[in-house]
């Protein structure tokens, strides 16, 4: 990951939670957190790329088998080590999504909890999930969007995360349901769901098959 983009998230990680809740909503946060307890299953061995302070990570803790937590960011994994302390089936390591440390076939879910939309390779990402994957494992992602709202709503969005934020690292895109479809399709996932869950605000949920 470049060290600029790398830095930005770290300076972000303190004021991340309450940035998030206030450029998505707290009625999409929930919804979308709803969506990806349902996915998981208490059986389920979880790798969670991009964990962030560990806010999608503490809903797969409380379901799956096991998580393992990562990021690159040692001021976001800090966080998100706190946030699972009650949590004896978890880790928290950091690791770089491009290249993980892992050995094929390890896990049954692989989650990217609003990754792909803030780094300059997704497809990589989604090749390495694919990787490290059991053979019927899935992939499940979660993306932020401004797809399928009006210009209005648009706005007041860019707006909002510029107030929460500031202004955004270069790679930072708003993806479209087909981008995630075509760039999990283009590794080998077959596509079993896939839902744009919000109404002010949308996040882009899919669950893919390996």
């Amino acid at each position: 990951m470049n060290t600029t983009k790398h830095q930005y998230w770290s300076q972000t990680a303190c004021k991340y939670d309450a940035a998030t809740a206030y450029v998505i909503g707290e009625t999409t946060q929930r919804r979308t957190k709803n969506w990806l307890q349902a996915q998981i299953t208490v059986t389920d061995q979880v790798l969670d790329l991009g964990c962030g302070t560990g806010l999608f990570s503490e809903i797969i803790a409380s379901q799956a088998q096991s998580l393992i937590a990562t990021d690159l960011s040692n001021e976001m994994l800090q966080l998100a080590a706190a946030r699972l302390a009650a949590f004896d089936n978890t880790t928290v390591q950091k690791a770089d999504s491009y290249t993980l440390p892992f050995p094929q076939n390890t896990f049954d879910a692989v989650v990217l909890g609003n990754l792909l939309h803030i780094i300059k390779h997704p497809a990589r990402v989604i090749q390495e999930a694919y990787r490290v994957l059991k053979a019927g494992g899935c992939l499940l992602t979660i993306d932020a969007t401004t797809y399928g709202l009006t210009s209005l709503g648009k706005i007041c969005m860019a707006v909002r995360y510029l107030r929460g934020f500031g202004f955004p690292p270069r790679d930072n895109k708003s993806l479209d349901p087909m981008d995630v479809i075509d760039m999990a399709k283009g590794t080998g996932f077959t596509i079993t769901s896939l839902k744009l869950i919000g109404y002010e605000t949308k996040s882009i949920c899919m669950r893919g098959q390996k």
